[in-house]
Formats: structure tokens, sequence, C-alpha cells
């Protein structure tokens, strides 16, 4: 197969690179972070071919390997300094008519940066990996050794936090608003 075939092997980067990047980047949120996880990831991968079974995809196997990385960096920043953790309880729901629809894509895109910061790492993964690259829960569960139902909870959750932050910050916005 592709052990020992660097030709084959650089293809397979050449596929994957900017996918990893971008996936390592959205959970560490720290560009020389994430090239350095992507090259780790890389090279994992590279070492580990001989456990790759062709009952799964090369993604999905691939992709699993960037998410421990991923924790591993993250582990390690923990360890040097001790994080708060954000409950953010007690946010109310987006309304159905808060004018996000008629925003343009940019300030879309910005809303959902500022609803990415009260999420966990494992949690952007996830969000990542099931709306941007279409991956199933089943593939999710095999990336992340999560049981399915585990996958479905945090994607809920996730999505419940990235609506309550983006409620506060348009809830925020109206009030400055209107005080002009």
């Amino acid at each position: 197969m592709l052990l020992g075939d660097t030709e084959c092997y650089a293809l397979l980067v050449e596929r994957y690179q900017n996918q990893a990047y971008n996936l390592c980047y959205k959970t560490l949120r720290n560009p020389e972070d994430a090239r350095e996880c992507t090259q780790d990831a890389f090279v994992k991968a590279y070492k580990g071919l001989g456990k790759f079974r062709l009952d799964s995809q090369f993604a999905t196997w691939f992709y699993r390997i960037v998410y421990n990385v991923c924790l591993s960096r993250i582990r390690i920043r923990q360890k040097s300094s001790i994080q708060a953790l954000n409950t953010g309880g007690g946010l109310e729901p987006v309304d159905e008519n808060d004018g996000i629809g008629l925003l343009d894509q940019d300030d879309r895109k910005k809303l959902v940066e500022k609803a990415y910061r009260v999420l966990s790492p494992g949690d952007i993964f996830l969000v990542e990996q099931y709306y941007r690259e279409d991956n199933s829960i089943e593939e999710l569960a095999v990336m992340t050794g999560l049981s399915e139902a585990n996958v479905k909870i945090r994607l809920l959750r996730a999505r419940r936090k990235m609506r309550d932050e983006i409620g506060k910050y348009l809830k925020q916005e109206k009030t400055e608003w209107q005080l002009k």
C-alpha cells in the first residue's frame, strides 16, 4: 500500500493539508500551534500507515489523528496555565426574527467566530467536521472515540452555546444601536 511510498503519501499531504491546518487552527486558535500540529499529524499518520485498516476512509482515520494531536497540544497548554472555565448560564435564546438573515456573509462569519470562543476545542472539531466537512455522526464517533450518542449530545450542546452567544452579542448590539 502506501507504506514507504513517499510519492503517494505526498499526494495525500497535498490533498489534506489545508483541511488539516484549518481544523487545527479553529481548534487551537493559534497559527503556530496549528502549523506544528498539522505537521505532527502527518508525521504520525505516515508512521502509522501500517495500522490503517481499509475498513474506513483515509480521511476519517487521518482526522482522528489530527483530533488527538490537537487534544494533546491543549493538554500541554492546560498544564502550563490553568484556564478559567466558561459556564455561561442564563442567556436568552436568539429570536427567530433577530436580523441575522439581514447580515452579509462577512458579518455572519464574524458572528460564528465569536460564537466559537465559547466552545471547547473538541466541540469546535465536531462542529467543523459535521457542518463544514459533512462527516456523519458515525464517522465522528470513529474519529473521536466517542459514542454516537455522545457525539450527538455534544453537537446539540455546542449549537446551543453558539446560539446563546450569538443572541447575547446581537442583544448587546441592539442595545448599543438604540442608545445612539
